[in-house]
């Protein structure tokens, strides 16, 4: 399985954390009948979309976390 993650324009949010733009897409999750190695909470594959969506870059920070949780 390949997954493809396109990445645009950074951006940065209130609490200084760097977003970067990921592109949605759809997937196989799952495990197949053919694949020998999976959990039972792994199958049946199915499909998954994913709408786009920002992530942070970086790890959050302590400091970070307690900002936006508080």
């Amino acid at each position: 399985m390949r997954i493809v993650f396109e990445v645009r324009a950074r951006t940065t949010d209130q609490a200084g954390i760097e977003m970067v733009f990921v592109k949605g897409g759809t997937l196989t999750m799952g495990c197949t009948s053919e694949q020998s190695d999976c959990g039972g909470d792994e199958k049946p594959a199915h499909q998954v979309t994913v709408s786009d969506f920002r992530m942070g870059k970086y790890e959050v920070t302590q400091k970070q976390w307690t900002e936006i949780i508080g």
